[in-house]
């Protein structure tokens, strides 16, 4: 697993297309005021791409919504093939959500509420 960050040009690739359509769709929920997450998330109020500069490990797409009790950041990590079967949830993104935890305070919120920024 990578310890450090890595440049946007080296993780970013280029034409994704399963990407791009997800990207879209929350392009969308952006400009429309909805929010296929979930609306108990809030309204989104910004995308960023590639944000493992920013400290997202799973860093496809980090969506921010503002809610009520405070804007709530999730980082997203975007894949084209089915991921969570029977036996759970791959053991690289395993590593990653772990990895996230223990970096610190910085980007998950360790009580109920889930991630926040």
């Amino acid at each position: 697993m990578a310890k450090q960050k890595a440049p946007v040009q080296v993780t970013g690739g280029g034409g994704f297309r399963y990407e791009n359509s997800v990207s879209a769709r929350c392009l969308l929920d952006l400009l429309s005021g909805n929010n296929s997450l979930g609306a108990e998330l809030g309204r989104i109020t910004r995308i960023d791409w590639q944000a493992r500069d920013m400290g997202w490990l799973a860093d496809d797409l980090v969506i921010t919504c503002a809610n009520p009790d405070g804007d709530r950041t999730t980082g997203i990590s975007v894949k084209s093939s089915k991921q969570v079967t029977r036996g759970g949830f791959p053991g690289d993104f395993v590593e990653i959500v772990w990895a996230q935890w223990r970096a610190g305070p910085g980007n998950l919120d360790r009580g109920i509420g889930g991630v926040s920024a």
